[in-house]
């Protein structure tokens, strides 16, 4: 029998209705969400050249698997990411809002992991897409029923387990149970438990109050991305179509947040 290989925490993004903003924006919008993603975790002392083993770009998000189990760590930094996608404002397009999606489990050293199969199958769950429907929350987080029970159970992240909701769905024939987190903490007590133990559906989605003030985030770039013509990556820069305000950080400026040239990122171009 061969060895299992080691444990490795997993954290996976998909933009909610990444298409529906105009094509030449897309690429900057990939660039914006590797850097919100790159300083959320750096909130919860993780970084992204020292910490993060494997990064794939799915064209609409990441997956991203840590050298190690530190799960609990990923649990929070999703929070974080909360609200850096708060203060990003995207022109001409939809809000922009993520799934999320946490597991752990064996990953060999090709990259080759069941876990990762089970992590997406939480990220692709219409019950997931349906609670980030129903929130006002930019993020909404589902975990793994081992994460939930070894990391938000056992005390090991900012959040109460009581914040979270069972869910229990099926993703392409399979079975799946996890759990859902959204930082308004406004899905209702029976969300994801119908009478007859099928998924609930969420409520209608309340209006995004865009003169709400944003949370206190020093990490958090405030910037605006544009639909002018022109956007492209060239040489690790985002050119065209990007707007900074109240900030004296640039995605290009940033020491060691070059979006391009990273040798981790997988999977079509460079995000």
């Amino acid at each position: 029998m061969p060895d299992m290989p080691p444990s490795r925490a997993l954290l996976a993004v998909d933009v909610e209705k990444y298409t529906a903003n105009q094509g030449p924006t897309l690429p900057a919008i990939r660039a914006t969400v590797r850097t919100a993603l790159s300083d959320a975790l750096r909130t919860r002392g993780l970084d992204w050249d020292r910490d993060v083993a494997d990064a794939e770009d799915t064209g609409d998000g990441f997956l991203i698997v840590l050298t190690d189990e530190r799960t609990h760590l990923l649990i929070d930094a999703v929070v974080a990411l909360n609200h850096q996608l708060r203060r990003i404002k995207l022109s001409g397009g939809p809000a922009l809002r993520m799934r999320a999606a946490v597991h752990a489990g064996p990953v060999h050293e090709d990259g080759a992991a069941t876990a990762k199969s089970r992590l997406c199958r939480l990220l692709e769950a219409d019950i997931l897409r349906q609670a980030l429907a129903g929130t006002r929350s930019h993020v909404a987080l589902a975990v793994s029923d081992s994460v939930f029970q070894t990391a938000v159970m056992d005390g090991y992240t900012d959040l109460d387990a009581e914040s979270f909701r069972q869910v229990h769905d099926s993703v392409k024939g399979m079975p799946l149970t996890g759990w859902i987190y959204t930082p308004a903490n406004d899905l209702p007590p029976a969300f994801g438990s119908g009478p007859d133990g099928s998924a609930a559906t969420a409520p209608p989605a309340p209006a995004l109050d865009p003169a709400a003030p944003a949370q206190p985030e020093p990490l958090a770039p405030v910037f605006h991305i544009g639909s002018q013509s022109g956007n492209q990556m060239m040489g690790g820069t985002v050119h065209g179509g990007m707007n900074y305000t109240a900030t004296t950080e640039h995605i290009q400026g940033r020491k060691g947040d070059n979006v391009a040239g990273d040798k981790k990122v997988r999977g079509g171009r460079d995000a």
